[in-house]
């Protein structure tokens, strides 16, 4: 359900009114909900979304304000340029898709039509290697393996990009990783779904049956590690400006890894069977190529970046079996190609498949945060359909339009016409008096009253989880090197651009700040996010630590003896003009500045010389001498002996027709 509005309080004005609606209201569908704020709203600047399997989902989720504040985003502009990314092997985990497949049909269609191609050719069922009942160590090893994993991966980016593009996200674009190209090779009308899904069980086939090999994470440019290698070590991908991937036998590997330790470099080993994108792929380079031409190759019709060049994919690299099977090979320029597609396109990223891999590397890449992925070992918990739905919600927040009639597809929902309206940010206007224009004349002194004045400061104090919370900022961007410092405190790990590697080395850096573990696998899956480990170590830490308050200025409006809506006491007293309304206009100004003296404390004897004034300016005006010479009475000797013999004449003319000139 997707509202917006053009302040922030207009959008937990709206969640506020909607969730007290549904308090009461016990009739209205909650499809019929979606369906009419969904479709006859208007899309304004600021946006946000909720998804909720049922009505006590979603008041429960409206009932939190600070949740709705801070997932709320701003669009600029409208942006329709999405480029769908598919995950290369190691993304794969038992169960990928399962929610989809079981309440998805456009999902579950397209994985079946996979299956039944693949069973011609494997004679092996891969929803059987996919979808298990017991998700353990027996059967994640058995999708591991490359045999299993290279058709599993392409049949699960299938048949989401299937799903997402039936919802009306139409991409402008494909990049895959390693064996992702080949998904976009397929949607790109480069190969038919037959002859995709044959080289990729051929592909998977002809290395499994390779020596095995090892492969190694290296938090380090390519640059670096370049002047680095050994015999025998491959750069096999440059993922990140400060990531790649080595990998070669096994021996090997293992002793490049403890020379980068012992330089300080950080690195992983990760777990796969084969050293891919190596030398060690060479002996099935041409057997993959007969493989290729016997199939038939197109022209791409959406755009694809190559993996290979970090180039768009040319026409004669697209119809080229010797550019597919030396893929095989190849260093993949992952994060080389990201840069070059937010160049061109300035895009939204979208991982279409399973894992966030894809959607990590944008992070690191440093193009933003416009990338998304919806199937990982987190959704299996809470959901992927809600997942893949709260995608959509994102996309529409940050200006993609969305085709709601694609997504309910003629669902009989019908429109609920007892909604709450939209929630107006109601202003008070208090029209004020226009001022009076006063020609002022200073009388008498008087000292104003100072002992009453409030200091313009005041404190707050933050609690101990915000004093962790920035300590875990603090933490992870010198663990990490990416900035978080404004990052929305509910935005899991992944979408911060933490990869299992930056992981692993973040509970190394918590335990030694905070003095309490937390692993790799928390960190993963319940304390996925800033919010969630401030809230673990805010109910887990001794009560002493970090509970030091922290104080912090709130500018506060000095105060000085409030006057209701009257002007405030100065030291100047008007004068009057040369007509009948000056003089009653003055008679009222000069009663309002006594009532002003008063209430602001101002010495009585100042305010009886104030009342003296007036009666000696009533009097003089009332025997005809309204032209206010009684002001050279205010002149004594001294003063006049002073001036020049023009000056006095000046002075003597009526008050206002020229500037009164005193000398000091």
């Amino acid at each position: 359900m997707c509202w917006s509005a053009h302040r922030a309080e207009s959008i937990t004005g709206y969640a506020k009114k909607l969730h007290d609606f549904l308090l009461t209201d016990i009739e209205t569908d909650l499809g019929d909900i979606a369906y009419t704020i969904n479709t006859t709203r208007q899309d304004l600047p600021l946006r946000n979304f909720v998804v909720a399997k049922t009505k006590e989902d979603l008041i429960a989720q409206l009932a939190q304000p600070e949740l709705i504040v801070s997932a709320s985003h701003s669009v600029k502009e409208k942006n329709n340029s999405i480029v769908f990314l598919f995950p290369g092997q190691g993304n794969q985990y038992p169960n990928m898709g399962r929610d989809l497949y079981d309440c998805e049909e456009v999902y579950r269609n397209a994985v079946d039509e996979c299956a039944d191609i693949l069973e011609t050719i494997m004679n092996e069922d891969i929803r059987d290697i996919i979808f298990v009942d017991n998700a353990d160590e027996v059967t994640a090893e058995k999708l591991k393996d490359t045999r299993y994993a290279q058709p599993a991966i392409f049949t699960t980016s299938y048949a989401l990009a299937k799903l997402y593009m039936s919802w009306g996200i139409n991409p402008a674009a494909f990049a895959g990783h390693s064996i992702g190209e080949f998904v976009g090779a397929h949607l790109s009308g480069v190969f038919s779904l037959k002859d995709a899904l044959h080289i990729v069980a051929e592909r998977g086939r002809l290395m499994s049956e390779l020596p095995a090999g090892s492969m190694l994470s290296v938090r380090a440019s390519e640059e670096r590690v370049k002047a680095l290698l050994e015999t025998g070590v491959f750069i096999a991908a440059q993922n990140a400006t400060e990531l790649c991937v080595v990998s070669g036998e096994t021996g090997v590997i293992h002793a490049f890894a403890e020379k980068l330790t012992a330089q300080g470099i950080v690195n992983k080993l990760l777990r796969t069977s084969h050293a891919f994108h190596s030398a060690m792929m060479d002996p099935m380079v041409p057997l993959l190529k007969a493989v290729v031409e016997s199939t038939t190759m197109h022209v791409p019709q959406i755009p694809i970046m190559s993996t290979v060049t970090a180039g768009w994919l040319k026409d004669g690299e697209a119809t080229s079996a010797a550019y597919w099977s030396d893929h095989a090979r190849e260093t993949v320029r992952f994060g080389q190609a990201l840069k070059n597609i937010q160049q061109d396109l300035n895009p939204i990223f979208l991982e279409a498949g399973p894992g966030t891999s894809a959607t990590i590397f944008v992070s690191q890449n440093g193009l933003g945060s416009n990338a998304f992925s919806s199937l990982s070992t987190a959704t299996l918990l809470t959901g992927e359909a809600i997942a893949a739905r709260g995608v959509l919600g994102k996309l529409w927040q940050r200006g993609v339009e969305i085709n709601w009639k694609k997504i309910y597809n003629n669902r009989g929902y019908n429109i609920a016409q007892n909604l709450p309206t939209y929630a107006y940010n109601k202003k008070r206007f208090w029209i004020d008096p226009p001022e009076q224009l006063v020609v002022t004349q200073p009388v008498f002194a008087v000292q104003p009253n100072t002992h009453e004045t409030m200091s313009n400061t005041s404190t707050t104090t933050m609690s101990r989880k915000d004093i962790l919370l920035d300590k875990l900022k603090e933490v992870i961007e010198s663990a990490s090197g990416l900035s978080v410092a404004e990052a929305n405190p509910n935005s899991n790990f992944t979408e911060l651009g933490l990869d299992s590697l930056l992981l692993t080395q973040l509970t190394s850096s918590l335990k030694k700040e905070f003095s309490l573990p937390v692993t790799f696998r928390q960190l993963s899956e319940n304390y996925d996010s800033l919010n969630k480990l401030a809230a673990f170590y805010d109910a887990n830490l001794p009560a002493s630590a970090f509970s030091n308050p922290v104080t912090q200025p709130v500018p506060v409006a000095t105060v000085v003896n409030p006057v209701s809506s009257l002007p405030a006491y100065t030291n100047n007293l008007p004068q009057a003009g040369g007509d009948m309304l000056s003089i009653m206009s003055l008679q009222l100004q000069l009663l309002t500045q006594q009532v002003a003296m008063m209430q602001q404390g101002v010495a009585g004897g100042n305010v009886a010389a104030a009342s003296n004034y007036s009666q000696a300016m009533v009097r003089n005006t009332s025997n005809g001498n309204v032209n206010g010479n009684h002001t050279t009475a205010a002149v004594t000797t001294e003063e006049t002996e002073e001036l020049t013999a023009e000056e006095k004449v000046e002075l003597k003319k009526p008050f206002g027709a020229t500037a009164r000139i005193e000398k000091k």
